[in-house]
């Protein structure tokens, strides 16, 4: 089947009409969600959570490689920047709080001790 200007609009729908059989392409699709996942959760335990707060910003790279994908294909701007730039930002920001430690301080506990007890 030969490709239409606009054929990505319509995301998965299009890649059963242009594939006969889509369901190798899906695989590989949640093949890639779940060890993109399982990596970051190694990466988690050995290495900790500034090494987790690096990993998240590297995976932003995935985000944005989909994005230009999308985008140089005739897909829309606002799947674009909804789904995948979304995706990419919010990797980044949590990686950047993680890595660089911009998190709140926490309150501190107070405790007290009782004289004579």
């Amino acid at each position: 089947m030969q490709r239409r200007p606009g054929d990505l609009r319509r995301g998965a729908v299009v890649i059963r009409e242009c594939v006969a059989d889509a369901r190798p392409l899906t695989e590989i699709k949640g093949v890639r969600d779940i060890t993109s996942g399982v990596v970051l959760l190694v990466v988690w335990a050995a290495g900790g959570r500034t090494t987790l707060g690096w990993a998240l910003i590297a995976a932003a790279l995935t985000a944005a490689g989909d994005a230009l994908i999308v985008l140089t294909n005739d897909g829309k701007l606002s799947t674009v920047l909804g789904i995948h730039g979304i995706t990419a930002a919010l990797l980044v920001a949590a990686g950047l709080v993680l890595a660089l430690g911009w998190a709140p301080a926490a309150k501190s506990a107070v405790t007290t001790t009782v004289d004579g007890a």
